[in-house]
C-alpha cells in the first residue's frame, strides 16, 4: 500500500511521514501549525518516533481478527517471540544489563531505521503529485532517492539505499539490488544522495507546490490576518 500511494498528495497516510503542502500549512490555525512543527522536529522524528513506531504501533494488531487472521497471527506471534527472548535474556543476564545494554542499542537501531526511510523520501527535489498527475514509475524514480552510502554501510543496511529500485520492483531481493542497478542503465537516473548531502534533509518540512520541492519552515511565513 505504501508503494502504491507513495508521493501521492491525494492518498497520503499509508507508511508515510506526514507531509503538508505550504498551502495546507498556512491554512491551519496557529495551534495546529505548532503541532505540525513539533511533529517534524528531529527529536520527535528520530528519538520519540522510533519508540512509538516499533515498541507500540507495530505491537498492536489492526482490523478484525476474523477478516485479517494472517495479520493478527503475524503480530501476535512476533510479540510472543520478542517477549520470550526478552524474558530469557533478563533471566540469564539480569534486568540491569538488558536496560543498559540492549535498550540503547535497540533505540539507536530504530532511529537509524527511521532516518533511512526519512531521507529516501524527504529530500529537496523529491516527487509529490495529486491523483490525476501521479505516476507509479515517476514516484519510484523521482520520489525515492538513491542513497549512495559507503560500501560497509550499504551492506549493513541491506542495500536499501537503492530505494528507487525497491519501490519499482519490490520482489528484487536486497542482495540483488546493486546488481540490478549496474545492469540496467535507466536505474542510474534516480536522484543520487550522498551521506554528507543527506545530513541537511532534516530541515525540510513542507512541499511547495509552486516551486516543486520540499522547503524548510524558515522559507514560509504565515499570512497576516485579513490577507
Amino acid at each position: 500500500m505504501h508503494h502504491a500511494t507513495s508521493s501521492n498528495l491525494s492518498r497520503r497516510g499509508v507508511g508515510d511521514i506526514t507531509t503538508l503542502t505550504v498551502r495546507e500549512y498556512l491554512a491551519r490555525s496557529a495551534p495546529r501549525r505548532l503541532l505540525y512543527r513539533l511533529y517534524r522536529h528531529p527529536l520527535t522524528l528520530f528519538v520519540v518516533g522510533p519508540l512509538y513506531q516499533f515498541l507500540l504501533l507495530h505491537r498492536i494488531p489492526r482490523g478484525s481478527p476474523y477478516r485479517n487472521r494472517e495479520g493478527w497471527l503475524s503480530v501476535v506471534g512476533t510479540n510472543a517471540a520478542l517477549a520470550t527472548i526478552l524474558a530469557v535474556t533478563v533471566l540469564l543476564l539480569g534486568w540491569r544489563t538488558v536496560v543498559v545494554g540492549y535498550l540503547p542499542i535497540a533505540m539507536l537501531a530504530g532511529s537509524i531505521g527511521i532516518w533511512l526511510f526519512y531521507v529516501q523520501h524527504q529530500f529537496e527535489s523529491t516527487y509529490w503529485r495529486h491523483e490525476p498527475e501521479w505516476n507509479f514509475e515517476s514516484a519510484a524514480f523521482e520520489g525515492c532517492s538513491f542513497y549512495d552510502l559507503p560500501g560497509v554501510l550499504c551492506w549493513l543496511t541491506g542495500h536499501i539505499g537503492f530505494h528507487h529500485i525497491h519501490h519499482l520492483a519490490i520482489k528484487v531481493p536486497s542482495y540483488r539490488l546493486r546488481a540490478a542497478y549496474k545492469a540496467i542503465p535507466a536505474f542510474r537516473q534516480a536522484r543520487r544522495l550522498g551521506l554528507r548531502d543527506s545530513l541537511w534533509c532534516w530541515r525540510l518540512a513542507l512541499w511547495d507546490e509552486q516551486r516543486g520541492k520540499l522547503v524548510p519552515f524558515r522559507d514560509v511565513r504565515p499570512r497576516p490576518a485579513g490577507k
